[in-house]
């Protein structure tokens, strides 16, 4: 089973995007101009849409997050697919962890007011019992009957309820 982050895991990992430039990131282009000039597809790179670009080679150029040279040990094109996608899905998907664990909580809450509320009625319904068994003479009287098969109906009620 998969570990569920802690919460200081949560809060560094917020704390770090946070710090980071701003979203949201993209993967290089087979046709990205950095200072390095074009680079067909051995260059890759993660970069976001600099709104203060300056020009370079005629091309504006992105505001690069991380470059890299596919050497053929590892593929850059899926690591920077990876590394802008990230940028955006770590903070929401950490915002839907907090979400759920919310829910989770409120959850249990209503859970264990259920809980106490079952637990109640059913020292209630214990206690009426308890009290019908104490007038057993006067049930076993003429014309007790009817009061008898109440009894066996609480007493049914009473064994579904018991926690």
């Amino acid at each position: 089973m998969t570990k569920i982050p802690t919460k200081n895991e949560r809060q560094e990992w917020q704390r770090l995007a946070d710090a980071a430039t701003p979203g949201p990131w993209r993967a290089g282009r087979e046709d990205m101009v950095t200072y390095h000039g074009i680079y067909g597809s051995s260059f890759k790179a993660v970069y976001w849409d600099d709104p203060e670009a300056e020009m370079h080679m005629g091309h504006t150029l992105p505001g690069l997050i991380s470059e890299a040279y596919d050497a053929g040990e590892v593929d850059c094109r899926d690591n920077a697919g990876f590394i802008a996608a990230a940028r955006t899905a770590v903070p929401s998907l950490l915002a839907a962890l907090d979400t759920l664990e919310a829910e989770r909580d409120q959850a249990r809450a209503g859970l264990a007011a259920s809980q106490a509320l079952v637990k109640e009625m059913s020292t209630a319904l214990s206690d009426l019992v308890d009290q019908i068994e104490a007038e057993r003479p006067a049930i076993d009287a003429p014309g007790g009957r009817s009061l008898r098969r109440e009894i066996e109906l609480a007493k049914a009620v009473l064994e579904k309820v018991k926690l």
